[in-house]
């Protein structure tokens, strides 16, 4: 792990040399026959052998240690990703916005993108334009959904509509090969100038890009080339595109013209957000293509040409689907697994030891049979050794995986040595349960798992669980610990790729939705969430947060609690209740709650088991206190039969308290660019990261800092940023004022609804309200 490289397995000699210089140094005085024939060295030299056998193992390639039985990988299993996965990217410029909106479907041949600059910057101006064949408020509708789905944090598109048509005629002669179908000739002709004309793409598209071709250049994995400035701007490249043309022998003329405006020059500079189209003919005057061959005209008909169209344009729809070569990018490393069973140390000593598989030979002395049954106890204890290192290669993949449910990473076999009961084998369940009161499980699990996410570039300190953690137990922390990498693991792929990625506004909730408010909920423990006010949790259940100051009633004097026999039973053990219990009946049934008011730092002190006391009275009842951890009175939880109840009532007040904390955490991202309205003051490329203070964890300032820190290192380093820490009737407003501004967004994305008109109302009233928590 400290980067450096690991030692050479030692040979069988190096092993030998050792052995017998230890020898030497630990019973020098009783052992000084050190040549071949002694048994001693004997087994010395098997136990090097089995050694750098072991060593040879551990020396497989690593695809080999990790394969399943038919020799593939689990990449799932093993917190890996595919090709696709890894080598991903987002669109970033102009152009790779253009590809991808292009590619989104086949209504749409082209987008012209152009950004705005200034104090403007992150917006901008997308043209699109349709298929010829195509519905132009079809593809303007797909365009839109497409850029929303692409979009990246702090841009917007300020304006999506069609670019303007400026129609063209063609008027060709042109010599045909004879052995060529007229309206086929005709079809390409037309086809390939359109296509030029729009985007100078001709029919002929580049192959599918491969994993090379995405590292060469990251843009083909957005689509097809496609120039966003527009299609060719001259004759020349007409020409050299026909007549590459298998079909056409000559090019005699060509000439295009502007059918509104035919004096202008037709390829004259374009305005931004404006194309040229080449109109097909619909009746045989409107033709202006002349095919002849050896100078003889060749008619050709035009439905029959229409039809011929039809088909290349199918077949250039399916090649524009065809951006990636399936077969390279679905690449899967694949391994050989390899058998590692274990061979015992005296399979390969003389037969006069007695020690082999067919144990000492028949008639031997009782004093030579008692020597090759100690001799066997002898080695038994290191064949387990080497066994269970040998095991421990055999399920290395489970060791290298997201897998939490094995909860061993040394594996064990059981000693097999038949003549001793004393060394008679374990079954493998007992040998499994002493090996785990030794095993480190959860520090090598960790040092796994971190190994795999420095694979993905991440790394997770947990200082947020091992510091901040108040809602967990320390085993249950432990465990989360661990839960939590597998978490990071299995998403850094997607959450790498779309850091930078903006949430899409048509699906309703912008700010909980991106990928950097996701990743940061995984770093900072928040609990999933994907809709609902942070403010919600405590409305729910009919509770109302109060000062701290704020009086509860039903508290009784400390002096006055009787004193038990013995004080022990004062505490409330700590146990998980059913998780579906009725928080309503049990709040109804809570002396201090039944105004349904909480002062905020009750709130935070019900979560810890010690808040919790019980008082036996002389009936036999028991009663159940909170204690607020100050020096006011006692408060009344209830009046119990017995003490069980009693205790099962503290730890389900404990548990809904700690869901009311851990539910009300969470994180808005508001992008400014988003707030601007119809108007155009705006902060560029700039968030706000709304976050709640009234939780038992949130109101730490270390944890604000470890909050704030997180956002620094995880924010993209071209965005600006403001934290926000608002506390319960602050957030309800927020977030008010945000719903509002979250439909009509919503609407106004879909291109229109009933709530479009009030967007600049919205926004406003959001910005304002941020605004002055700015500058408080």
């Amino acid at each position: 792990m400290n980067g450096a490289m690991p030692e050479p397995v030692p040979d069988f000699e190096t092993l030998r040399a050792r052995g017998i210089a230890l020898a030497q140094t630990h019973s020098g005085e009783i052992w000084t026959d050190y040549n071949v024939h002694d048994p001693g060295i004997t087994i010395l030299e098997q136990f090097s052998f089995a050694l750098t056998e072991y060593g040879y193992r551990a020396g497989f390639p690593v695809a080999d240690l990790l394969a399943r039985v038919d020799g593939a990988l689990d990449l799932a299993h093993l917190g890996l990703a595919t090709p696709r996965e890894v080598l991903a990217v987002r669109p970033v410029t102009p152009g790779d916005i253009a590809r991808a909106i292009a590619g989104a479907e086949p209504s749409i041949s082209r987008a012209i993108v152009e950004p705005r600059s200034g104090e403007q910057a992150g917006l901008y101006d997308i043209h699109v334009v349709p298929d010829t064949d195509a519905a132009p408020e079809v593809a303007l509708a797909a365009a839109r959904s497409r850029y929303h789905t692409i979009r990246n944090l702090g841009e917007d598109a300020a304006t999506i509509g069609l670019a303007t048509r400026i129609p063209c005629r063609l008027d060709a002669r042109i010599e045909i090969r004879r052995r060529h179908a007229p309206e086929r000739v005709a079809a390409l002709v037309y086809a390939q100038c359109r296509r030029l004309m729009r985007d100078r793409r001709a029919n002929k598209l580049a192959p599918p890009a491969t994993r090379q071709d995405a590292f060469d250049e990251p843009a083909v994995m957005f689509g097809h080339s496609a120039d966003s400035a527009g299609g060719a701007s001259a004759l020349d490249q007409f020409f050299a595109d026909l007549i590459s043309l298998d079909e056409i022998e000559d090019i005699i003329s060509l000439r295009f013209t502007r059918i509104e405006t035919p004096g202008e020059d037709a390829f004259a500079p374009l305005t931004p957000g404006s194309y040229r189209e080449l109109v097909l003919p619909q009746t045989t005057e409107e033709v202006g293509l002349e095919l002849v061959s050896r100078d003889l005209p060749v008619p050709f008909d035009l439905e029959r040409m229409r039809l011929e169209l039809a088909r290349l344009r199918a077949d250039y729809v399916a090649r524009l689907s065809e951006t990636l070569d399936p077969e390279d990018w679905s690449y899967r490393p694949e391994g050989r697994r390899r058998n590692f069973s274990y061979l015992p140390l005296g399979t390969g000593l003389p037969p006069a030891y007695g020690v082999g598989p067919g144990g000492p030979a028949l008639g031997s002395a009782p004093a030579d049979r008692a020597r090759a049954a100690q001799l066997r106890g002898y080695l038994a204890i290191t064949d387990a050794m080497l066994n269970d290192a040998t095991e421990d290669l055999s399920h290395l993949g489970d060791l290298m995986s997201t897998d939490l449910t094995s909860r061993e990473s040394y594996r064990a076999h059981p000693m097999a040595t038949e003549a001793h009961d004393a060394l008679r084998a374990e079954s493998r369940n007992a040998t499994r349960s002493r090996l785990a009161s030794f095993d480190p499980w959860h520090a090598r699990k960790g040092r796994a798992l971190d190994r795999l996410l420095a694979l993905q570039c991440e790394e997770m300190s947990q200082n947020t669980l091992r510091q901040h953690d108040v809602y967990r137990p320390p085993a249950a922390r432990r465990d989360a610990v661990l839960e939590n990498r597998v978490r990071l693991l299995r998403a850094a792929a997607a959450l790498n790729r779309d850091r930078a990625g903006g949430a899409n506004v048509q699906d309703g909730a912008p700010g909980r939705l991106a990928p950097l408010c996701r990743k940061l909920c995984l770093l900072l423990d928040f609990q999933d969430r994907v809709s609902g006010p942070l403010s919600a949790p405590l409305s729910r259940l009919g509770l109302r947060l109060t000062s701290e100051d704020d009086d509860v009633e039903g508290g009784i004097p400390r002096d006055l609690l009787p004193a038990p026999e013995n004080p022990f039973d004062t505490l409330v053990p700590r146990h998980e209740p059913e998780p579906n219990f009725d928080r309503q009946a049990l709040i109804e049934r809570t002396d201090f709650l039944r105004e349904r008011k909480i002062p905020i730092d009750l709130l935070r002190r019900a979560i810890t088991p010690e808040a919790y006391l019980l008082a036996p009275e002389a009936d036999g009842a028991w009663r159940l206190f909170l204690d607020p951890g100050n020096a006011d009175d006692l408060l009344t939880i209830g009046r119990f039969e017995n003490r069980r109840d009693a205790i099962e009532d503290a730890n389900r007040l404990r548990v809904m308290f700690i869901d009311l904390n851990r539910k009300s955490e969470g994180v808005h991202v508001i992008e400014d660019v988003l707030l601007r309205g119809s108007g155009s003051e705006f902060r560029p490329r700039a968030l706000s990261f709304v976050l709640p203070n009234w939780t038992k964890r949130t109101e730490q300032p270390s944890f604000q800092r470890l909050t704030e820190e997180t956002i620094r290192l995880i924010s993209p380093a071209h965005l600006r940023h403001k934290v926000f820490w608002l506390d319960l009737a602050q957030m309800q407003e927020f977030e008010a004022l945000e719903l509002a501004w979250r439909v009509a967004l919503r609407d106004h994305a879909r291109g229109g609804g009933p709530w479009a008109d009030d967007l600049d109302h919205a926004s406003e009233a959001l910005r304002a309200f941020l605004e002055k928590r700015g500058k408080t």
